[in-house]
């Protein structure tokens, strides 16, 4: 029997550029279509390589960008900010991992509000942990040596075919050692 096909579609929304006549709706949004794919889930299995990678390029960021970004006193906020621009209509995303990571310093500033809905704006989809992630993660954690935060941005972009962005060198090597593509 066949298998069915998978179909990943990523939508981005932005403010509505052209005048709403609605009245009901304080806020339009204007939708994007980026990025989709069809095929068998042989084909598309999470940490297929380069055949995800070749359909569908989400980018997976690393806690190193978004602090930066939203820390106009951080060393890297111009350079996190023009990244984040470049990547256009690409899908971001970041592990539940790097979310959290980020959100720390937020929410003991008592701003943990005011980030999530920066980060909502920005439209970054939360990457769950897939099914089996303890043991992927301690087989990364063991052949890379990176930390445990770092390889959930690692996974993440494994499972989803995605590119890894980050300020951090250690971690950009091993992304390029598991043959990741990388985002400086």
């Amino acid at each position: 029997m066949p298998e069915s096909p998978h179909i990943r579609v990523y939508i981005r929304a932005y403010p509505a550029t052209f005048p709403v006549k609605s009245s009901r709706s304080k806020i339009a949004l204007s939708l994007q279509i980026v990025t989709f794919f069809v095929g068998s889930p042989a084909q598309h299995h999470p940490g297929s390589g380069a055949a995800a990678r070749r359909l569908a390029r989400v980018i997976v960021l690393d806690a190193s960008v978004l602090i930066a970004h939203l820390d106009e006193r951080d060393t890297h906020h111009e350079r996190a900010s023009r990244l984040l621009a470049e990547t256009g209509a690409e899908p971001l995303g970041a592990s539940t991992i790097t979310l959290a990571e980020t959100l720390v310093a937020p929410a003991r500033r008592g701003r943990l509000d005011d980030v999530l809905e920066a980060l909502d704006r920005l439209g970054i989809t939360e990457l769950p942990l897939v099914d089996g992630a303890p043991g992927k993660l301690a087989r990364l954690r063991a052949e890379t040596g990176c930390k445990l935060p770092d390889c959930c941005v690692l996974l993440a972009a494994r499972e989803n075919g995605g590119t890894v962005a980050s300020f951090d060198s250690g971690l950009a090597d091993s992304a390029d050692g598991l043959g990741l593509s990388i985002l400086k």
